[in-house]
């Protein structure tokens, strides 16, 4: 796939968590520089917060349908970060969105440290999948109108079951 798709999605994602965190009066910062990059030149933290307690966040969306694929990519991002966390001290939480809305449950559990209410544990959730539709359907465009991309090259594979079904209700 194009890099636009993930830039473009990754970007609109980490918009609506900044706005939904600022709606519920949580501070939050996209100056993320001052931090140290795992173990690489470019790439690094996307988001600081100071809500309840200090967050520093990293956005991931894989393609998965699979819990498998959730975990895996939650793992790969801790393994990057453990250079970060014995320099700096802090935790990095990955932002584990797959292309299809699922939030990986210990980033639903890491909500809880960043707002108050339950009713903002929901804004996050929903307002990020809207920012993942919005990001896909953006970046779509873009690479119709470049040429990237034709109709026959898209699949939603809509027939998939996906094996995960995350309950929200137990957060």
């Amino acid at each position: 796939c194009n890099k636009s798709l993930y830039w473009t999605r990754h970007q609109k994602i980490l918009f609506a968590l900044k706005q939904t965190l600022r709606f519920h009066d949580v501070f939050s910062s996209t100056h993320c520089s001052d931090l140290p990059l795992p173990g690489k030149t470019k790439g690094g933290a996307d988001l600081k917060i100071f809500g309840k307690e200090l967050a520093i966040v990293d956005i991931t969306v894989p393609y998965c349908t699979q819990k498998q694929g959730l975990q895996s990519a939650f793992q790969r991002k801790k393994r990057v970060y453990r250079e970060f966390t014995a320099l700096t001290g802090l935790e990095v939480t990955p932002f584990v969105l797959s292309h299809r809305g699922i939030m990986h449950p210990k980033t639903l559990m890491a909500l809880k440290g960043w707002v108050d209410t339950r009713q903002a544990i929901a804004d996050i959730i929903v307002n990020t999948q809207c920012g993942l539709i919005e990001g896909t359907a953006q970046a779509l465009q873009i690479m119709f109108a470049g040429g990237t991309l034709s109709s026959q090259m898209i699949d939603l594979r809509l027939d998939e079951k996906d094996d995960e079904e995350c309950n929200y209700d137990e957060i």
